[in-house]
């Protein structure tokens, strides 16, 4: 990764959030069919769906941006009057006479507060926190964009619920010169594991129904955006390795026997979460996944004036999410 200091650029991150250091846009342009009677179609298929949402998450009265302010060709945002809420206009593709000024229409996606989403029990591990509270706060990242998928070589895209979470502790010796030739130092290292029981596989070999370990060498200690027992997220993983080792050191003997192969594409950051009654609650910095019909989510349970995804999260609905998901995995090299 290039070195860039993450204070910059991923918001303000102290010893609570971090447990250990790991070692080391795609825009989708969603086009109509042509004709009226496919735009039409289109067009009642997102009524419905803002509806729905609508209905589901009641709109609060509040000034705030648009989460698909990536959008182009046929999906635009705007602000609709003083209301300050995003709207969509939707607009036919094609050159029938007479059916593009028929086939308009405005849905206006209002914002929803997090308070009101419908967010699974999760368990804190204490364990796990405490251990994020003694680690350096100073870790050298780049800001998070779809390309890390690519560059990292993200093998699975899946969702599934995380049934258990612990910490593995390392003991190992290595050589090193610092006090003498070959002299041998005990190291030690710690990883957070995650044991998932997925749901679906949006990328990558289908391992639905079945169990995966995902063990990282950082854990996202946030306490709204942690990954926790008992929810459920969208996770990209990468094939890590069976053992901890680098080559920074010449091995001399221990324990560095991952309990996984995987690891988190990007652990520096909010995961993908779902609600219970199967909305998508994405960072913005997915901009495939939130560049149509989304909703920004207030974090109305922060209090902090400088938490940095407190103006950075949106909602998306399980079709939206599928056909974007889908324009996402397929640009994936």
């Amino acid at each position: 990764m290039k070195e860039e200091k993450i204070l910059d650029l991923i918001g303000n991150i102290d010893d609570r959030f971090i447990l250990e250091a790991a070692p080391a846009e795609k825009k989708v342009r969603m086009r109509v069919p042509a004709g009226r009677l496919a735009a039409l179609a289109a067009s009642a298929v997102l009524c419905l769906t803002a509806a729905y949402i609508a209905l589901t998450y009641p709109e609060k009265t509040d000034t705030v941006g648009d989460c698909a302010e990536n959008s182009e060709t046929a999906l635009t945002g705007e602000e609709s009057g003083d209301s300050g809420a995003p709207v969509i206009v939707y607009e036919a593709a094609g050159d029938s006479e007479g059916s593009l000024e028929e086939s308009i229409k405005s849905v206006t996606i209002t914002p929803v507060y997090y308070t009101s989403l419908n967010m699974p029990a999760t368990e804190e591990n204490s364990v796990v926190i405490s251990q994020a509270g003694g680690a350096s706060s100073m870790i050298d990242v780049t800001a998070f964009d779809e390309s890390v998928l690519s560059r990292d070589k993200c093998c699975y895209i899946v969702e599934g619920d995380v049934v258990d979470l612990y910490v593995k502790y390392y003991n190992y010796d290595i050589y090193d010169d610092k006090f003498g030739e070959n002299e041998i130092m005990h190291s030690s290292a710690s990883t957070v594991v995650y044991e998932v029981a997925v749901n679906k596989t949006w990328y990558g070999d289908d391992v639905s129904g079945g169990t995966i370990l995902v063990e990282d060498a950082l854990y996202y200690a946030d306490p709204v955006f942690s990954v926790r027992k008992g929810g459920r997220y969208v996770l990209p993983v990468y094939e890590y390795g069976d053992v901890i080792w680098t080559d920074i050191h010449e091995y001399a003997g221990g324990d560095i026997t991952r309990d996984s192969l995987y690891s988190t594409v990007y652990p520096y950051h909010p995961q993908i979460s779902v609600t219970t009654d199967g909305f998508y609650l994405v960072p913005k910095e997915w901009k495939t996944l939130t560049a149509v019909n989304s909703r920004e989510v207030i974090m109305d349970n922060l209090d902090e004036d400088n938490f940095y995804y407190k103006g950075e999260m949106c909602l998306v609905d399980a079709d939206t999410f599928a056909v974007q998901m889908a324009a996402l995995a397929s640009s994936i090299e």
